[in-house]
């Protein structure tokens, strides 16, 4: 059973223009996952969106018990996967329409995106 990371903050640019925009140019969000938190800041670069991130543990934490993933579902139905350390930054590039799971120590949780 999937569980839901917990939108902590949020903060999002509007790129400006005649028409109103549905997706933002940049934004960042912090979601807490069990006792992590997940700091996730995306940007337009040329016409690509990237996406960087960092599995945030508290140093006194347990060490985890299996390695934490991020997955990347992407619209036509394929992954991307990558393994990630604790307080190190990762970085994906994403699609639109684009899904992201992180998985530790077992359980799956949903990451909503903008």
């Amino acid at each position: 059973m999937k569980k839901q990371a917990v939108l902590i903050l949020t903060s999002e640019k509007m790129p400006r223009g005649k028409a109103r925009p549905t997706t933002p140019s940049e934004w960042s969000r912090l979601y807490q996952v069990a006792d992590c938190y997940l700091d996730l800041s995306s940007w337009l670069e040329g016409n690509q969106r990237v996406l960087l991130g960092r599995l945030l543990r508290p140093e006194d934490a347990q060490a985890l018990g299996s390695p934490a993933r991020i997955t990347l579902k992407k619209p036509d139905g394929s992954e991307l996967q990558k393994e990630i350390a604790p307080n190190l930054p990762f970085q994906i590039a994403l699609e639109e329409g684009c899904g992201l799971e992180l998985t530790l120590e077992g359980t799956a949780y949903r990451v909503p995106l903008p």
